[in-house]
């Protein structure tokens, strides 16, 4: 009669000290004695049910094809995303996961490089896989005093921001519906720009230096940058610049420079030293995990600002002449993420 307390806290410690002490053959006397016939069958049918255990995903074997004849052999799991391939893949033959594009051999349509989307689901259960390279921008050296390393970074696919263009502009509810139905995010490569501590800078003062990466070939065709927000205190400029790109300079004031600007208290555009667009608000939205672009089309001359996936502002013409991607920080510790494709 030790199992049938009444309090379930009391009952604990002489349950356990029970089980540990007892047979199985005394334990079902004592079990006998305790419950009602009902209890013992709904007891015993309880014990019955068999443990499920984990089970591990299952291995599949994937034969890539390149279009010059090789072929390559990657094994993963049955979980994997199409992004989780593309970067295996990229790593396995020296490449940039920006370069590569995955397709079913008996099929034209790429798939797409999302986390969200399971490489087994997309090819409909083929493992015969071709690889395609696309048109890569990479970005040369840059030059300025703000801290640069390599860095890869979730941003929204590169087509989000065409088929924005190519439809005329999604409306709200489905543009909406398209950031929760396939979760756009795509992994980007590029380089993660820090502003250190400047000699002279005061707490809190605005010491703008800016970085552009002018040592590759210019920007040509069309071309997406991607910017990812890690830290912003006041003034930021994101954007490309000229070869008379002034490092040191507020970007707004900068003949160099165009593109996005935050000037700590209203987001604008600004082109050759002027604001061309300054909407109502106060970008306070800027913050840590903020998504921006800006989508260029070199041959057309034009330049399109994106805050989020929304257009931000009317189309901006573009000089005629070399430009770079470009950054400038305002204030020690501001962080920004770039990432520069061919469309």
């Amino acid at each position: 009669r030790r199992v049938g307390c009444s309090e379930p806290r009391a009952m604990a410690k002489p349950l356990a000290a029970l089980l540990q002490e007892v047979n199985t053959a005394e334990l079902e006397v004592i079990l006998a004695s305790t419950l009602s016939s009902e209890e013992q069958q709904r007891l015993r049918r309880a014990l019955e049910v068999p443990r499920t255990e984990a089970v591990a995903p299952a291995e599949i074997i994937y034969r890539v094809n390149f279009v010059d004849g090789s072929e390559l052999e990657i094994t993963l799991d049955e979980t994997s995303s199409v992004q989780d391939a593309v970067v295996a893949i990229a790593h396995q033959k020296g490449l940039s996961s920006g370069q590569l594009r995955l397709l079913v051999c008996s099929s034209p349509e790429l798939l797409p490089v999302l986390r969200s989307v399971r490489l087994l689901e997309a090819a409909h259960g083929s493992t015969e896989l071709m690889a395609a390279l696309s048109s890569f921008y990479r970005l040369g050296k840059a030059h300025g005093l703000l801290s640069c390393e390599e860095v890869k970074f979730d941003h929204y696919a590169s087509w989000a921001y065409l088929e924005e263009q190519e439809t005329g502009g999604l409306v709200e509810r489905e543009l909406e519906r398209d950031r929760n139905e396939l979760d756009r995010n795509e992994l980007c490569e590029g380089y993660q720009v820090t502003m250190p501590a400047m000699p002279g800078a005061l707490p809190g003062q605005d010491f703008y230096q800016g970085i552009i990466f002018s040592e590759g070939v210019p920007l040509v065709g069309k071309i997406l940058l991607r910017f990812l927000i890690h830290e912003r205190h006041w003034a930021i400029g994101l954007g490309i610049g000229t070869e008379s790109m002034e490092l040191a300079q507020d970007p707004e004031y900068d003949p160099g420079f165009l593109g996005l600007y935050h000037g700590g208290r209203s987001i604008n555009i600004c082109k050759c030293g002027k604001r061309t667009f300054r909407p109502r608000g106060s970008g306070d939205h800027w913050i840590a995990g903020h998504k921006l672009a800006i989508l260029l089309d070199l041959d057309e001359g034009s330049m399109q600002c994106f805050d989020d996936l929304i257009p931000f502002g009317p189309k901006q013409d573009l000089p005629r002449v070399p430009l770079w991607p470009a950054v400038v920080l305002g204030r020690a510790g501001e962080k920004v993420s770039v990432s520069v494709s061919c469309v």
